[in-house]
Formats: structure tokens, C-alpha cells, sequence
């Protein structure tokens, strides 16, 4: 799960202190700083990352370590942590329309999650709705 989020950050290169900060808690938030050493987790992924040779193979072989039961929230999590950046690119949107395939997630639902969480995001930032 945390290789997973780390991809949905730095996919585009740049992990900056506030994706950082939002793949941190969200360690805090699942528990999972209790098991896992985040420095050395981004350490070990950054480490792999230039040599990963088919995306694809690596989000599908991902989600089956993962074997989500709750998929929607793992989407939902993985697409606030793509948007972290307040920005959404054609890459995002592909990676993200990948990953709801792969996790079989319909389209429409994809579609759903993905504005309501930049529009939250937005919200916040500007403090109203």
C-alpha cells in the first residue's frame, strides 16, 4: 500500500514536503507507521522506481499484493494523493483511469470520485464551499 501511494505522488518526478506530508499521514491515518518505517519505504522505493520497466505490470502486481476489499476507498485515496499537487494532468487522469480498470471500478464511479475529491481539495484551499 505505501509503494502504491508513494506511485500516485511521484509519478510525475516531484514529491514535495506536502505530498510528503499527505503520504505520511495517511501512514498514521491506515496504521501503518506502526509496521512500516516511512523513510526507509520511500528509500527502498526510490530506489527501484527508475527501473520499474512496465507500469502497468507493476500497479497490477500492486493491487494483488493489496487485494483491496474496500476498492472505492482505495481509489478515492490513491486519487487524493494524485491531486495532492492541486494539480490534475492528461497523465494523472490516465493513470487514474488505469488504476479504476484495473480495479474494476466503473467508469462513471471513477468520474464521481475523482471531481468530488478535487473539489474538495478546492474547497478547502479556498475555505468555503
Amino acid at each position: 500500500l505505501a509503494h502504491l501511494y508513494f506511485h500516485c505522488c511521484y509519478r510525475d518526478n516531484e514529491f514535495d514536503e506536502k505530498e510528503m506530508d499527505e503520504v505520511s499521514a495517511k501512514f498514521v491515518y491506515y496504521g501503518l507507521n506502526k509496521d512500516l518505517n516511512f523513510k526507509k519505504e520511500i528509500k527502498n522505493y526510490l530506489s527501484y522506481k527508475p527501473s520499474i520497466p512496465d507500469e502497468v505490470n507493476y500497479i497490477s502486481y500492486l493491487i494483488s499484493v493489496i487485494s483491496p476489499t474496500q476498492d472505492l476507498a482505495l481509489f478515492s485515496s490513491c486519487v487524493d494523493l494524485a491531486v495532492s499537487d492541486e494539480t490534475i494532468s492528461s497523465e494523472d487522469e490516465e493513470f487514474l483511469m488505469f488504476l479504476g480498470k484495473l480495479m474494476r471500478i466503473p467508469d462513471a464511479d471513477q468520474k464521481v470520485i475523482t471531481q468530488v475529491t478535487i473539489q474538495k481539495r478546492i474547497a478547502r484551499r479556498q475555505r468555503f464551499f
